[in-house]
Formats: structure tokens, sequence, C-alpha cells
């Protein structure tokens, strides 16, 4: 009986490919359909009035939108009602931070630039994404690279 080890080697190193090859099919199925996950997971709720509440209490990214121009006022991230709710402390304080007993402040320098260009705050709405807080420094800096803003300051995008 003789034995042909090149075709022994040849269908041996057949099937160990085939196998690599059905792996990374695998690998590739997994991947889109991450993809798709995350695709259908990073979309903005909303809009929101800025003189109400979404009641989610999330950290996320948000943008706040003029209702008339439909531009773009600022974009943040962080605990988006904690984030919102200062900006609407602000621009209820006439625009200025707010001085607490003690001494200590409460600010939001976008909202005072915000309050400058319409002070009224039914004229404001925000879209939120609730995510990670790795995810929401990422998609702020991204957003305001794109889109901008009209009251970022731009070395803070990203900056918790």
């Amino acid at each position: 009986m003789s034995i042909n080890i090149n075709e022994l080697m040849a269908n041996e190193a057949a099937k160990i490919v085939d196998q690599h090859i059905e792996s990374l099919e695998r690998q590739l199925k997994r991947a889109q359909e991450t993809r798709e996950t995350a695709i259908n997971k990073f979309k903005f709720k909303g809009p929101y009035g800025l003189s109400s509440t979404s009641g989610i209490n999330s950290n996320g990214t948000y943008i706040v939108v003029h209702k008339e121009t439909k531009r773009v006022g600022y974009i943040g991230q962080g605990n988006i009602q904690n984030r919102i709710n200062r900006i609407k402390a602000v621009m209820r304080n006439r625009g200025e931070a707010i001085v607490h007993q003690g001494g200590s402040t409460s600010d939001h320098p976008g909202a005072r630039k915000m309050y400058s260009i319409d002070p009224c705050l039914s004229n404001w709405v925000y879209l939120e994404l609730p995510c990670t807080k790795d995810h929401s420094k990422r998609i702020e800096s991204m957003l305001e690279s794109k889109i901008g803003s009209m009251c970022n300051a731009s070395h803070m995008s990203g900056v918790n």
C-alpha cells in the first residue's frame, strides 16, 4: 500500500483552512449582528421641551436645539437630567450663575450663551441618548466636530 504524503498533507491543510474559514464566517456574522444592535441602540430620544423633563435619569449625551431656527445650541454629556436641570436653572436665573448660601455657585456657560440668544425656555428642546460614560464622551466629541453648536466651548468637548 502506497501513501501519497503530499495528497494527505493537502487534504489536512484544506480541512484546517475550511475550519478556519467557518470560524471567520461565524465571527463575521456575530460582528454584523453586533453592528445592527449598535445602530438600533444609538438613537436619540426626544425632542423634549427644555421646560419639561423626560424622566430619564441616566448618563449619556444630549443635544439642545432652538426650536425656531433648528440650530444646535449646546451638545453635552454626563448625567443627562442633572445637566438639563443646570441649564434650566441658569436660564431661569436670567442667564447668570446661581449663588448658593455659603458662596458656592452653580453655573453653565453654555446656558448663559443660550440665554443671550433666546431667554425663553419654551423655545428650546433637547434630545437625549442614554449610554455609557465612555460612549457619551466619544459621541459628544464626534457631534461637536461634525455639526457643532452655538454655545459649546470647543476645548470642553468630551471632558466630564
